[in-house]
């Protein structure tokens, strides 16, 4: 036998499922919304708006001072045909160009790092190519800004192509026609006079006219550029403080000397005076905080082998661990470069711990 429910739970119940179904209504079309119109991977966001990019030195963000947006507009689709040993200032000039005004670079180091990177929408197979030329400015005299010779160029410019370091998506329902694409890496590196610099830019490029470009920047600064934070290990810009700590080293030696009264023997003064200064210098002379802290606890290491200090191993142990790791990542394996870090100190920690 069937029993109606009592009234006022029947009205409650009505409430709720007209309450539920507003909701719904209400949340459906805005959850369509943010679906349809948010970026759906991490290159269609780099393609909505530009990446950060982080000085290296630093590992701080570029600053929008330092980045240049290049208007596509100011380009052709028509292919660059650039003679290397001609004018090349006054052919850039020639062809359909962007030009930035001039800017002051403040810097201590002579040095100038150039990064390009642009996105957009391509509907071809061509590619599209861009030429960054830096200009140095002394008074009304202009010239091209001379390449740094510790990194090779084949041109006096800057060169970027979709053909090469350039992240592709296809886009959904184009049937492979389609493509977003990143292209980031373009770097290049000038000398410059030191304290201040007024450098210009100017800009040729080749874009076909099934692209869509969404932008294209140019990013400066007076250190490598990245994509990405570095670790505080390859980071320079506290080492200073670190050497500081080098002061105590004759203090601790001092202590133990009024503790131990004395050396083992002449063997272990003269080994462990060695290493002490080769670890000293080291860590004087190295910048990269990994370096810096590994070579500082090899140096205190060296002090405790002097007196006989059985901790030597540990301490020793923890900086040579420290230099291999990092160097192992910064170097990119167990390379020529890896093998010259890691050796001398291989050696000396081979002395002291089969000596004992």
């Amino acid at each position: 036998m069937y029993i109606p429910p009592p009234k006022a739970k029947s009205k409650d119940f009505l409430r709720l499922k007209a309450i539920a179904y507003a909701l719904l209504i209400i949340v459906l079309p805005c959850c369509l919304f943010l679906y349809t119109c948010a970026p759906k991977s991490k290159l269609e966001k780099q393609i909505a708006q530009t990446p950060e990019l982080f000085d290296q030195s630093s590992n701080q963000e570029i600053p929008d001072s330092q980045q240049l947006l290049i208007p596509a507009s100011a380009f052709s689709s028509e292919a660059l045909h650039i003679d290397n040993q001609g004018d090349i200032l006054a052919q850039f000039r020639a062809l359909p160009h962007w030009e930035s005004p001039i800017m002051q670079v403040q810097n201590d180091f002579g040095q100038l790092f150039m990064h390009l990177d642009f996105a957009g929408i391509q509907n071809t197979r061509k590619d599209a190519e861009i030429y960054v030329l830096a200009v140095c400015h002394l008074g009304s005299h202009q010239t091209i800004c001379p390449s740094n010779s510790a990194f090779p160029q084949e041109q006096a410019y800057l060169t970027a192509s979709t053909n090469d370091l350039t992240e592709y998506q296809t886009i959904g329902g184009s049937a492979g026609k389609s493509w977003y694409y990143y292209a980031k890496g373009y770097t290049a590196q000038y000398l410059i006079s030191t304290p201040v610099q007024d450098v210009s830019f100017i800009a040729v490029a080749s874009i076909p006219q099934q692209y869509q470009s969404k932008w294209i920047r140019l990013s400066t600064a007076t250190h490598p550029i990245v994509h990405t934070q570095t670790s505080y290990f390859f980071q320079s810009h506290h080492s200073k403080y670190y050497k500081f700590l080098l002061l105590l080293l004759p203090i601790i030696a001092g202590i133990m000397f009024l503790h131990y009264q004395g050396f083992e023997s002449t063997q272990v003064l003269a080994l462990g005076i060695l290493s002490l200064i080769f670890f000293t210098l080291s860590t004087y002379i190295w910048d990269m905080h990994y370096l810096v802290i590994s070579c500082l606890l090899m140096s205190l290491a060296s002090v405790f082998y002097i007196y006989s200090n059985g901790y030597f191993r540990l301490i020793y142990l923890l900086g040579f661990l420290m230099l291999a790791g990092f160097a192992l990542q910064f170097y990119g394996g167990m390379n020529k470069d890896f093998f010259i870090k890691i050796g001398m100190p291989t050696l000396l920690g081979v002395a002291l711990f089969f000596s004992k």
